[in-house]
């Protein structure tokens, strides 16, 4: 597994003909100012994230450094490159509104998210996305970008190139 860090990313570029996909909160987007955490268990409050889901808090979300090299990457490479988004946070329409402004990301079918009801955990729920949208054949090289490193490894075994980014 390749690890980089968010600094080392602002120059990274794929090989031709690559689909470069990534993870959204802690790795392309910033989003902490609408995470909280169990006390307990220091896990993710999902009620609480869910609450703060709200058009308002979402366009209060910024971009880290990988997100913004893979907003430079979508408008200059979008000829001879594919891009898409792996997130386990389900989204609202001011979510995409958000990747439209902010990631050059237009097409929903290029956004892959938890459906609604859906309690895969995220390593399940990506390996369930890559099987259903990537067809590895079809490309020069595909690469996933996450921060956790169970999301890398599900990518990994299907033959994709993890990076973990941190």
């Amino acid at each position: 597994m390749l690890a980089l860090s968010q600094n080392e990313l602002r120059t990274w570029t794929p090989a031709l003909n690559s689909l470069v996909i990534t993870d959204l909160d802690e790795c392309a987007i910033n989003s902490d100012h609408r995470r909280k955490f169990c006390p307990n268990t220091g896990e993710l409050d999902i009620p609480a994230w869910h609450r703060d889901s709200t058009p308002e808090l979402i366009a209060k979300d910024s971009l880290r450094p990988w997100g913004h090299r893979f907003t430079e990457l979508v408008s200059e490479r979008g000829y001879d490159c594919f891009f898409a988004i792996c997130t386990s946070r389900e989204f609202i329409e001011a979510d995409y509104a958000f990747m439209r402004v902010h990631l050059n990301m237009w097409q929903k079918t290029d956004i892959w998210h938890r459906e609604t009801g859906c309690t895969d955990s995220r390593e399940s729920l990506k390996h369930k996305l890559f099987i259903k949208n990537v067809d590895i054949k079809a490309y020069n090289k595909v690469y996933f970008f996450d921060d956790k490193v169970k999301n890398v490894l599900e990518a990994e075994k299907l033959g994709i190139n993890g990076i973990l980014v941190y």
